[in-house]
């Protein structure tokens, strides 16, 4: 959505991420491991605003110390949604809206991730 609309992560001042339960539970504020950064789903959501993707070097210690990702991660609420709760587990459901300094909000459609376990990365993509 960011690239779409053409907007870098310091003009984002509230993020909503809507999913299905059990993302909404992994949404801890802070992540001070990295056990923790790559078991949350807010931590992983700030870096993607602010780089674009998340690589292994993201979720690395020295990376849990960038002042950019953790304001998104604190700027960032976590709802349920009966919606994605229906389709889960075969879907991974989510939504977002992000508010701009304008008090302009950006909402996306119904997502999924592009990579999970039923679609798993590989040496090709």
């Amino acid at each position: 959505m960011t690239q779409q609309h053409k907007i870098s992560s310091e003009l984002i001042s509230e993020i909503r991420i809507t999913s299905f339960h059990e993302a909404v539970r992994l949404g801890q504020k802070t992540a001070t491991k990295r056990e923790q950064a790559q078991y949350s789903t807010r931590f992983p959501c700030a870096v993607v605003l602010v780089h674009g993707t998340v690589l292994p070097e993201h979720v690395a210690n020295d990376a849990l110390n960038d002042p950019e990702v953790q304001r998104l991660s604190y700027a960032l609420t976590m709802l349920e949604d009966e919606v994605a709760n229906q389709y889960f587990s075969a879907r991974h459901l989510a939504r977002a809206d992000l508010k701009l300094p304008t008090d302009q909000i950006l909402k996306s459609d119904w997502f999924e991730p592009q990579k999970d376990a039923n679609k798993p990365p590989n040496k090709l993509n």
